[in-house]
């Protein structure tokens, strides 16, 4: 899943097939998505509206089956989010400072857990209850956090590369992240710091930022600078 530009500033939800190598357009409303996210039940897609002439940013989730979207949150206005299960998320919300906080689906209530959050927010897939985020609270060395989502505790996992702010994680449990050019990984059983793994402009790929794996981990999708 995807979002993608009219050219216009209107962005709207797109499906790629790997296998088909083919796109498929999800979305075609008034106001723009951001983020789209499969919920843990995988009868929705969460994503980010933005409403109000892009003045409110609310948590929405389509059905699969193409019926009529819900809002989730009255919360506002969110950047980012993610699952930790059916009932709850993790958000980041816009401010000064910007904020991750703890989404309550069903009491629609949120709790604040750190100042100045990266955006991205993954799920550990070693641990159900751990929440990782990246702290930018100083700019020159971010550092990635685990946050245990149940006792609150967080604990530094790593730091980041080049002042980036986009990692994701393999389905085995190994970290991936760039420097814009060259892609490392961190194994937290056996590595003690990044090891790099490629140079991606020997693959014409220039600037990357955000990363994702397909979840096998057969795939790798990047965002570059064309």
């Amino acid at each position: 899943l995807f979002t993608s530009d009219d050219g216009f500033g209107q962005t709207d939800i797109y499906r790629y097939n790997i296998k088909a190598r083919s796109e498929r357009r999800l979305t075609f409303t008034p106001n723009s998505e951001y983020s789209p996210t499969p919920t843990p039940d995988g009868q929705y897609i969460s994503c980010i509206i933005l409403e109000n002439n892009n003045k409110n940013q609310f948590l929405w989730k389509y059905p699969i089956n193409g019926a009529i979207p819900q809002r989730i949150s009255s919360l506002n206005p969110v950047g980012y989010h993610c699952w930790i299960n059916n009932d709850k998320l993790g958000v980041f919300v816009v401010g000064e400072p910007n904020t991750l906080q703890l989404l309550d689906v069903a009491a629609d209530q949120a709790q604040k857990v750190a100042d100045n959050p990266g955006v991205t927010l993954l799920m550990s897939p070693k641990d159900g209850k751990v929440l990782n985020y990246v702290d930018l609270s100083d700019p020159h060395e971010p550092m990635l956090m685990s946050l245990n989502t149940e006792t609150g505790e967080t604990s530094v996992l790593i730091s980041l590369k080049k002042k980036t702010q986009y990692y994701t994680w393999t389905p085995n449990g190994i970290l991936l992240a760039g420097d814009g050019k060259r892609l490392y990984k961190f194994d937290p059983a056996v590595d003690k710091d990044w090891v790099e793994m490629a140079n991606l402009n020997d693959y014409g790929i220039k600037e990357f930022t955000r990363l994702a794996v397909s979840p096998k981990g057969d795939y790798l999708a990047v965002v570059a600078s064309e």
